[in-house]
């Protein structure tokens, strides 16, 4: 795998370490796969724009600040429940 810098703002960086320090990930790369596996399901007109999209990282940060998120055992795990999510969201399978 290609190794890459990624510039974060320090609340998304602090996010990063604390999802790893909760056992919730195994290492910061296993939070910017999942987080990239969740936006390439996303069809391109489901976000109309950057705002919109920074909201709703931000919403989804702040619920699982407050112990909202879900807790997976696995990737796989996690990529079925996303898959779930996405049909909910969208009506189809995200591999159709």
């Amino acid at each position: 795998m290609a190794t890459q810098v990624i510039d974060l703002p320090p609340d998304l960086e602090q996010y990063v370490q604390e999802a790893v320090a909760s056992g919730r990930f195994g290492s910061p790369s296993d939070v910017y796969r999942a987080a990239l596996s969740l936006l390439r399901d996303v069809p391109p007109n489901a976000i109309h724009n950057d705002q919109e999209l920074i909201d709703a990282i931000n919403q989804g940060l702040d619920s699982a600040s407050s112990g909202q998120g879900t807790r997976f055992s696995s990737e796989q795990e996690f990529l079925s429940w996303s898959e779930g999510v996405f049909e909910d969201i969208c009506g189809e399978r995200a591999s159709d």
